[in-house]
Order: C-alpha cells, then sequence, then structure tokens
C-alpha cells in the first residue's frame, strides 16, 4: 500500500507519496516511484495496491489509448481497468485503486478521477481540496488546511509521518507499509 496526500484546486495539483514497495508475500521488497507522468496529456497517475495492476495500467494508458486528456480518457477508463483488475485476480483481498490528475481541456482546469476496484472502478470525480490516504482525521492535521499560504511539502510530511507513526504501532498485523523517501 501507498501513502498518498493530494492537493487539488483548479490551477494545481500537488501529489506526495511515500517510495516503499512490498512483493507479492506483502512482505517489503523495493523503492520505486509511485506517480506516472503522462505528459503528453497534461497529467499524471498514479495507485495504492496491486502494483502489478498499476504498472500494467500506466503502460496502456501511456501507449493504447488515442485520447486527448483526462476528461477523455475518463470515458474508457472504468472498462479497461476492469479487464485488467481480471488480469490481476482483483478482489477483496487484492484491491487496486488508481488516482489520475490533470488537466482537462473541457473544464479548462486541473481535475482528478479515482478508480477503485472496490466499486468497480466507477469513476468519482475529486473535489477541490486535500485527500489523504491511508486516513489521518481532518482534526489532527497541522493547523495550515487550505488557501494559498499552505505550504504543501510541509503539511504531507507532517501528514506522512503521522500516516508512518500509525503504520508502525499495527504492524505486523494491519499491513500498510510506508517507507522510504517521500516524493513530491
Amino acid at each position: 500500500m501507498t501513502a498518498l496526500i493530494y492537493r487539488l484546486t483548479p490551477e494545481i495539483v500537488a501529489i506526495a507519496t511515500d517510495t516503499l514497495a512490498l512483493n507479492e508475500r506483502g512482505k517489503p521488497a523495493l523503492y520505486k516511484s509511485k506517480v506516472y507522468p503522462l505528459l503528453h496529456w497534461r497529467s499524471v497517475m498514479c495507485g495504492t495496491g496491486n502494483g502489478n495492476c498499476i504498472e500494467d495500467w500506466f503502460m496502456r494508458v501511456h501507449s493504447g489509448f488515442i485520447v486527448v486528456d483526462i476528461q477523455h480518457l475518463n470515458r474508457f477508463a472504468a472498462a479497461a481497468l476492469r479487464e485488467l483488475g481480471d488480469k490481476h485476480q482483483v478482489d477483496d483481498s487484492n484491491t487496486v485503486t488508481i488516482y489520475h490528475f490533470g488537466y482537462s481541456t473541457i473544464h479548462d482546469q486541473m481535475t482528478a478521477y479515482v478508480y477503485r476496484s472496490t466499486h468497480g472502478f466507477e469513476p468519482v470525480k475529486q473535489v477541490e481540496g486535500i485527500g489523504v490516504k491511508p486516513p489521518v482525521a481532518e482534526d489532527q492535521w497541522p493547523t495550515a488546511r487550505e488557501g494559498p499560504g499552505l505550504d504543501f511539502a510541509d503539511f504531507a510530511l507532517k501528514i506522512m509521518k503521522m500516516q508512518k507513526k500509525t503504520d508502525d504501532q499495527f504492524w505486523p498485523v494491519k499491513i500498510v507499509v510506508i517507507g522510504g523517501e517521500m516524493q513530491l
């Protein structure tokens, strides 16, 4: 699983993830980047859960679709992700969530969609604001939550430290396994 923190506004998207990846048995295996650029669409994607499914999806969207932006991709994503989910035997114990963040030419702003295997990969448009996975209760967030003065790097680092502390308390029973470096 991945620590994922993002801020979405009409003008920007900022994303922070950890770099630790697990093997098929749920043990720490390697460090890797978890945000995949799709610069020809002015977007990026990332995911949590089944890493092989996430990487297959990146390869498919990078080289297998003739689309112009994130909004256009959204028309095809759910059906294609269900096919990949079947290929990778995604189920209730082996889940995957895909996040697409990018510029919508239709809406002339940044937008984001989340596709969760637990909900049949049906797209959920994200609202402007901050997203945190695994969740940290908002009343525990650092005081500067929003606005132009938000130092996202500092905010994300503080949240990820909280996620890691919670994660370590439940090791090895509840495996999220946050580690490595924070990438922005």
